[in-house]
């Protein structure tokens, strides 16, 4: 199995990341926003300094790696770039917000 963005572009079709960003446009949301929307899942969208589209991207990738932890059948979870993480300053802060994405789903669960 693949990430579905992965199957979405494999297919040349309009990616479920590139729809919501455009509804969201639609819906006049700001620019960040439908910028993260849209780049949650593509490397080629993460700069320095770290921003909402990375923000978007790591919470994403950490609710990915939950979901493939402890959901039967749940699609494989995206990869992070840590050299784009070390290169933002803020690799140091992954485990803690691992830690938190853990706690915050124990949480839901309970």
């Amino acid at each position: 199995m693949r990430p579905l963005h992965l199957v979405e572009q494999d297919q040349g079709s309009i990616t479920h990341a590139e729809i919501g960003a455009h509804l969201l446009a639609l819906w006049g949301l700001p620019h960040a926003v439908t910028e993260a929307v849209a780049g949650h899942h593509g490397r080629d969208w993460l700069k320095v300094p770290f921003d909402a589209v990375a923000a978007t991207y790591v919470a994403n990738a950490l609710v990915e790696e939950l979901e493939a932890e402890i959901l039967p059948g749940a699609l494989p979870a995206a990869e992070l770039d840590l050299d784009y993480l070390e290169a933002a300053g803020v690799a140091t802060r992954l485990c803690g917000w691992r830690q938190t994405a853990i706690r915050l789903c124990l949480k839901q669960t309970a």
